[in-house]
This record gives C-alpha cells, structure tokens and sequence, in this order.
C-alpha cells in the first residue's frame, strides 16, 4: 500500500533501473542472475497493485510490462502477464486464464491449438482482437527464443517452434509486423 501510494518514486527508481540495465533488459536472457531476481522482485510489487490507471507514467509502466511478456525468461512473463492484468481490462481479463495457460508447459499445447484456431477463425470480437492479439504473440514469440533446458527431448524442441510460428496464420499484416520487430529486436539494440 505504501508503494502505491508513492508511486511516482517507485516508478521513477523502476525505470531508472531499467535503464540502468537497458541493453540487457532489450535482450532479456543476456541478464546475469542477479538482474533477473531483482526484476522479478520489482515485478512482483507491481502485480499486487490495484489500480495503475492512475499511477505517473502509466502508459510507459504498461510499455515495459508488455515488452516483458516476450521475454524468454518465463517467470519474468508470467510476473509481467501479472502486471498487465492489473489494469482490469476487460478482454484481457476474460482470456487471463488463456494466457497464463500459454506459459504453463502442460496447458501449453492445448491452449495454442484453442487460440490458434480462435485467431485464423476471426472468433474474437474487434474490441478484444486489439488487445488480446498483442499480448498473445508476446507470450508466443517468449515461447520461440526461448532456450530448451536439459530435460525437454529434442523431439519436442523440434515440434513447438512449427505449431508456435502456425499459429500466427490468422493474423494481419500489422500483427506480424509486431512478431517481425520481436525478432529484429536484437539487431537493432546491437547496432545502437
């Protein structure tokens, strides 16, 4: 509570670590160790926000939570998808559980197909495509760089980037710009 209610300094030190950190927050698996707890730690805080509406610089707080979601470090999705939820919308709320589906490995596959064939359908109606789209090929393209640990067999590895890249078919060109920039993200912050 007390956090929130000085929100504006939390916020201001958020960012200043941010950009303290902001070559390895561009490419989130370059984080040492350390960076990605006290990332976590800073997540965590802003999930058990109630109302970051009304916060200082809340749309760039949003920005940096939704750039999180395509992280391939899954608890800083997960913490992020927390973040982003806090600000109640409506159609994001209604697939919450879809989306954190995404990012459990025994929901995965099943709820890729469900939303997968949500998406080339056009089943969503235009005031959710908006903004439940984005944030499902976040958490997607997270999927895809994501590096396989020791434990997953290479048959799987080999499997889950095909249906993952399959399941953006359905959308439009400007969403598949979001993917193409995803990907050139790396590339960008290199040359810089």
């Amino acid at each position: 509570m007390v956090a929130e209610r000085h929100n504006k300094l939390v916020i201001e030190a958020f960012f200043t670590y941010c950009q303290a950190n902001d070559e390895d927050l561009e490419q989130g698996h370059l984080l040492g160790r350390s960076a990605r707890s006290r990332l976590r730690n800073w997540l965590r805080m802003f999930s058990t926000f109630t109302n970051p509406k009304a916060f200082y610089r809340t749309h760039d707080l949003r920005a940096a939570f939704y750039d999180l979601l395509a992280d391939p470090d899954s608890d800083l999705r997960r913490l992020s998808l927390e973040c982003v939820l806090t600000w109640q919308d409506s159609s994001l709320v209604w697939h919450q559980d879809d989306f954190r589906n995404l990012l459990d490995s025994t929901q995965f596959r099943d709820t890729l197909l469900k939303m997968a064939h949500a998406v080339e359908d056009d089943a969503f109606p235009d005031n959710e495509w908006e903004q439940v789209i984005p944030i499902f090929i976040r958490i997607l393209f997270g999927n895809l760089i994501v590096s396989p640990g020791r434990s997953s067999s290479s048959h799987s590895k080999t499997l889950k980037k095909p249906a993952i890249l399959s399941a953006f078919k359905g959308c439009s060109i400007q969403e598949i710009d979001l993917l193409v920039e995803l990907m050139l993200r790396p590339l960008r912050t290199s040359r810089d």
